[in-house]
Order: structure tokens, then sequence, then C-alpha cells
């Protein structure tokens, strides 16, 4: 579709959301997110897939993407027109070792396990094991894969900064009950 109105001149342009999180003010998120599953799944199974395994957490919280609209909608549209920004956190990605730790800093209780163990251990949660061998992957490619936000950093400038995933954002996001 896109295509076809860029063939025709029509202005346009394409804001491509990166891997959603939480909002990093709320706290609220996605319940039906397959990041947010994967967090709930490693709480409730109290053991992570951090053997044999090389995973890595690319999260944008869903605020900075709105924030990042709104501002090349609204107040920078001459820089958004005809461009193609990622609506992604510029940092990047986290291995999923580094978060267990955070987690356990945290007082949750987490084993690390093998990619196997965790797929016995998450059978009972419906919702992420019957996403989790399609995501897999993005995990994996996240240690590697960068999108890149460069082009949105420049279009929003200083009115777009993004939290760091660390300790802070993950208690707004899963306190400890």
């Amino acid at each position: 579709m896109c295509t076809i109105a860029e063939s025709r001149g029509w202005p346009m342009s394409v804001l491509c959301p990166g891997n959603m999180a939480g909002s990093s003010v709320t706290g609220v998120q996605n319940p039906n997110d397959l990041n947010y599953l994967l967090f709930q799944g490693m709480i409730a199974a109290k053991c992570a897939p951090i053997f044999d395994t090389n995973y890595a957490l690319d999260l944008t919280p869903v605020d900075l993407a709105a924030r990042a609209v709104v501002h090349l909608v609204v107040h920078a549209p001459q820089k958004a027109m005809g461009q193609r920004f990622h609506l992604q956190s510029p940092q990047t990605p986290v291995a999923l070792v580094q978060v267990v730790e955070w987690l356990r800093g945290m007082g949750y209780a987490m084993e690390g396990v093998t990619r196997d163990e965790w797929i016995k251990r998450i059978e009972d949660n419906e919702k992420l094991s019957s996403g989790w061998l399609s995501f897999e992957k993005y995990f994996e490619a996240s240690t590697w894969l960068h999108f890149g936000s460069d082009r949105l950093q420049q279009a929003c400038g200083d009115e777009l900064t993004c939290p760091t995933l660390d300790t802070q954002l993950l208690e707004r996001w899963f306190p400890k009950l």
C-alpha cells in the first residue's frame, strides 16, 4: 500500500514500531505481548533460558513510540514526509542473562536453565508456549540485528529520550508483590 501511494507521489511516511514494551511512566503493558509473557513466564516458572542460549531483549517503551509519533506528525511533519522511521529504542539490546541478574536483584527467584528445560517448564503457559518457537529467533537475532533509530533521533532531537532498560524500569513493569 505504501509503495502504491509513494509511486503516485502522495505525501506519506512510514513509521515502523519496534518491539514494544510497557510504559516507562505508568508500567502498564499489553498482557498478550510476547515480551510481557516472557517476563511473566520467567517469574512464574522461577527460571530463565540462559544456558546454551544467546538471547537478547530489544524493548521499546510504548510511550517513547507514542511521543515520537506525536512529535513527527504534529511538531515536525516536514521532517517526516517521505521518510521511513523505526520507532525503536536507540539502545543496544540487553542480554537476557543481564536481565535475569536484575530480576534476581529485585528479589525474584530465578534459576538458570537450558532451552529444552525452559520449553518443558512453560508448557502449561499456553500463550507463552504457543508463541515461543515463533519468536525465539527474534530473541537470538537481537544479539546482532539492529534496525537503527538514528533517523528518528535526528528528526526528534532532544524531544525524544529513551529510558535505559535497567532495574528501575523493570521494577516499574514488574513490581515485586
